[in-house]
């Protein structure tokens, strides 16, 4: 349960400050995209591994959370650690009121890890029965 408290809390400050160091400017010019992330190489690198740090532990409560669901279909599971896990979406909310484009680029990557990774796991456990 700690565990899942930790990744929640590193999580989101994580892809907080992934969002706020690399603003994106309305109308978006991929130019002058580009030439901040040039400027700022320190600012651009950081960002760039808090977003990765971001998605994959995003991905893992995501992954925790409907597989603790199904425990607790089963009288398996344990409640607190499954709303834990569920109180990434209430991240979500709150990310997409600070910047909505890279919160929408963080669920996409988050997502698509959860799942790929998901279905590694099923491929492995098929070939050990």
């Amino acid at each position: 349960m700690f565990k899942h408290a930790a990744f929640l809390i590193i999580g989101y400050l994580s892809a907080y400050l992934a969002c706020t160091w690399v603003p994106v400017q309305h109308p978006f010019q991929m130019s002058e995209f580009i030439m901040m992330l040039i400027l700022n190489p320190t600012k651009s690198f950081f960002s760039m591994i808090l977003f990765t740090i971001g998605f994959i532990l995003h991905a893992f409560l995501i992954k925790s959370a409907f597989s603790l669901t199904y425990k607790m279909i089963r009288n398996e599971g344990n409640v607190l650690e499954a709303a834990i896990s569920y109180c990434v979406f209430i991240n979500f909310y709150i990310l997409f009121q600070i910047g909505f484009w890279q919160t929408l680029v963080l669920a996409a990557f988050t997502v698509l890890f959860g799942l790929a990774t998901a279905n590694i796991q099923r491929t492995a456990l098929k070939k050990a029965l």
